[in-house]
């Protein structure tokens, strides 16, 4: 009995540990392309050569540069919330743009390429949980930009003549879910190209918890209530 509790304890503990695990951007592949440097920023503060501090605009960076950083996390969607690409729950997505429902929980992740000259990049990134939808028109960006990281500014205001406006991906630039946890994207050097992707929530795990202890208690109790042996 002593052996199942300590295995049950230890299965506890574990669920509890991998529970508090934040969702996150794990890694980037190169797959072609002209770009061969992928950065995950800490993006507060973020210092731009050509334009103002903690403030992402197109046309600022200018650097042949993938860059990427995790914003808001386990977010409830209050609305329904439009995406330019959507999970078909297969490791795909379905055809067109698609709409995540209201009280879906999500992670918010924000991708970005800015580079002087032409250039491309073509990378596969994966993400520690389900990738459900990606933004990249504006539209859908600045509407889901509630999501964006505090202290960060999203300048997409249509009032600047649209020439210092992230505008999501332009031309024939893509970004697709290739996998349950990944997003393949081809950019190239077209006035930038700003897209955010969303990734789920893994359901809270404290019914697993309190399942594990009751377990515990069954046991206990069933071994309290074992007649004893004769003398």
């Amino acid at each position: 009995m002593r052996c199942i509790i300590r295995v049950v304890i230890g299965v506890v503990l574990t669920v509890a540990v991998t529970s508090t695990a934040d969702a996150a951007i794990l890694s980037a592949v190169k797959l072609g392309g002209t770009t061969n440097v992928f950065t995950k920023l800490f993006p507060t503060p973020l210092g731009n050569p050509f334009g103002p501090p903690d403030t992402l605009e197109k046309d600022i960076f200018q650097l042949n540069v993938l860059f990427a950083f995790d914003e808001q996390e386990k977010i409830v969607l209050a609305a329904p919330l439009a995406v330019d690409r959507i999970s078909d729950g297969l490791g795909g997505q379905q055809p067109g743009p698609g709409v995540l429902a209201a009280g879906t929980r999500v992670t918010s992740h924000y991708i970005f390429f800015d580079p002087k000259e032409w250039e491309r990049a073509l990378y596969e990134i994966t993400f520690d949980s389900e990738v459900v939808g990606i933004a990249t028109s504006t539209d859908n960006l600045r509407n889901s930009d509630f999501l964006g990281l505090p202290g960060l500014t999203y300048n997409t205001s249509p009032g600047n003549g649209n020439f210092f406006v992230i505008t999501g991906l332009t031309g024939s630039d893509r970004a697709d879910i290739t996998g349950t946890h990944t997003v393949k994207v081809d950019l190239t050097r077209w006035s930038g190209n700003f897209l955010r992707v969303l990734t789920a929530v893994p359901e809270p795990t404290t019914f697993v918890i309190w399942s594990l202890l009751g377990l515990i208690g069954l046991g206990l109790g069933a071994r309290r209530r074992r007649p004893r042996a004769a003398s």
